[in-house]
């Protein structure tokens, strides 16, 4: 089985299998780095699937390639679920750097769209995300994210140029956000 993937400022979601989820009061996934823990929270969806979102972890240190980190579970007493990397048939969790992404180049950061689709650039985009774990806002509206790569995410459009959230901006303000803990403010778009 692949460990789970996460990132330094955490909040990438993980499902887990398993039984008796729903009997356990707070469950916890945990990471250990430099011989510290740290926990993040789950929630059980039902007896055998739970979800968790992977741990921040608190570091100056910029990431720059993969790290195999011990892993496990925190739930009530249950000492079979610590430290899984350490038994048959489990990875480790493996970290990646924290995923970037570009503003729009020109310079005043406003972007002139033809088509339905907004594409933008980065790096290390798709290590530990998948396109359910970002989140592209325009406006008050969302664009549909439909595909990632490293270097690259495209969301569909909304038909209507959205109106920006505050009235100091004539253009819609394009927002990236990561597992709920990363932002980038990417620009402006200008419907064609």
């Amino acid at each position: 089985r692949k460990g789970p993937r996460g990132i330094p400022a955490g909040g990438i979601i993980i499902t887990v299998d398993g039984r008796n989820f729903d009997v356990i009061k707070e469950p916890k996934m945990y990471v250990e780095y430099k011989g510290k823990k740290y926990p993040s929270t789950c929630e059980a969806k039902n007896a055998t699937r739970m979800e968790c979102q992977t741990p921040k972890i608190n570091s100056t240190k910029d990431f720059s390639e993969e790290i195999r980190l011990t892993y496990g579970f925190i739930m009530d007493e249950v000492k079979g679920v610590m430290n899984l990397n350490e038994r048959d048939g489990f990875d480790s969790f493996l970290l990646y750097p924290n995923p970037y992404y570009h503003n729009f180049e020109n310079e005043d950061k406003i972007k002139q769209l033809k088509s339905d689709y907004l594409t933008i650039n980065g790096k290390n985009l798709d290590h530990a995300s998948q396109e359910g774990d970002v989140e592209v806002r325009i406006g008050g509206e969302f664009c549909n994210v439909t595909s990632l790569s490293q270097n690259q995410l495209t969301c569909k459009l909304p038909k209507e140029q959205p109106a920006p959230m505050n009235n100091e901006n004539s253009f819609p303000e394009v927002v990236v956000i990561v597992g709920g803990n990363l932002l980038f403010e990417i620009g402006y778009l200008e419907y064609y």
